[in-house]
């Protein structure tokens, strides 16, 4: 009777103690890879794999996840903490590009636009408060979708969005 006591008091504790694994693939808009990119804040920095995979386990005291990269970074914030998940592909977003001449925009337009440099070279501008994609878009357990739910922090650049609109991706 002991041992079975015990037994169900490691099985409860087990379970209490149970972290949020996360894992998915971080994607480009033409169908090319993010690779080597964190999905975290804190050092150690786990990056994606060349493949653009990761695969995280967080630690029962974080409940969100970062997808940092050069331009925008995404934040999904309030993940349960015993959640398992696959979020499948992941489009990382980016910024919508300035079609027009830039010479013509006035001062106060300008402060929201920015140069694109390629090393010293400067191949164009893109909006600082506008995203190429309204959507960001996931495709997990085979079905893609087109999430409109989310915040975009223009100051810190990133997308930030709820678990609670994610909760399609659960295994």
């Amino acid at each position: 009777m002991k041992k079975n006591t015990y037994y169900i008091i490691l099985l409860l504790l087990l379970t209490l103690n149970s972290q949020a694994q996360l894992s998915g693939r971080t994607t480009l808009f033409d169908k090319g890879v993010w690779s080597m990119i964190s999905v975290n804040k804190k050092v150690p920095y786990i990056t994606t794999d060349g493949d653009g995979i990761f695969s995280l386990d967080l630690p029962e005291k974080l409940n969100n996840i970062f997808f940092l990269e050069s331009w925008i970074s995404i934040e999904i914030i309030n993940i349960p903490k015993n959640v398992k998940a696959n979020l499948g592909n992941i489009e990382i977003p980016m910024r919508k590009t300035v079609t027009t001449d830039y010479e013509k925009f006035t001062d106060e337009e300008k402060k929201m636009i920015t140069s694109v440099h390629c090393y010293t070279q400067l191949i164009g501008y893109e909006y600082l408060n506008q995203l190429q994609n309204p959507k960001i878009i996931f495709t997990c357990n085979n079905v893609k979708f087109e999430l409109d739910k989310f915040e975009f922090d223009i100051k810190e650049q990133k997308v930030i969005i709820d678990w609670k609109n994610l909760k399609f991706c659960t295994n």
